[in-house]
């Protein structure tokens, strides 16, 4: 594990603004509301997208990251395999306070499922036409 694992670089998952499309639609289909990402809280869901990417690395887990959704205050970080494994339990412990939620489940297939949740990741600032 990297001691950077915080650090400010970008991973592949933010390297360009695709990952803003999902808030575009969302704004594309609100009446006339104007919203604005948070950064800091936009920043959270990439610091535990990177660290669980890095602490699954050596295990056959798929790690994924949707912004925006299911509703344009949301978010969420999801792990899913056979096993969830984790070496560094103090990264573990230290994203994981981050999330706003965080539950671990079972799934039919066999599969344990561990998601992070994020709420308030936009802030409205006004309506179009209001001045």
């Amino acid at each position: 594990m990297k001691e950077n694992w915080l650090d400010n670089e970008w991973d592949d998952a933010f390297e360009d603004d695709t990952w803003l499309d999902p808030f575009r639609e969302a704004l594309s289909r609100d009446e006339g509301n104007i919203y604005i990402p948070i950064p800091g809280e936009v920043e959270k869901v990439r610091r535990v997208y990177r660290a669980m990417k890095e602490l699954t690395a050596d295990y056959d887990v798929a790690v994924t990251c949707k912004l925006f959704q299911p509703f344009l205050s949301c978010a969420s970080v999801t792990l899913e395999g056979s096993e969830l494994i984790f070496d560094d339990v103090a990264v573990f412990t230290d994203v994981a306070q981050l999330a706003d939620n965080f539950e671990v489940y079972p799934l039919v297939n066999g599969n344990i499922r561990l998601s992070f949740a994020f709420n308030h990741m936009v802030t409205k600032v006004g309506r179009i036409g209001e001045g």
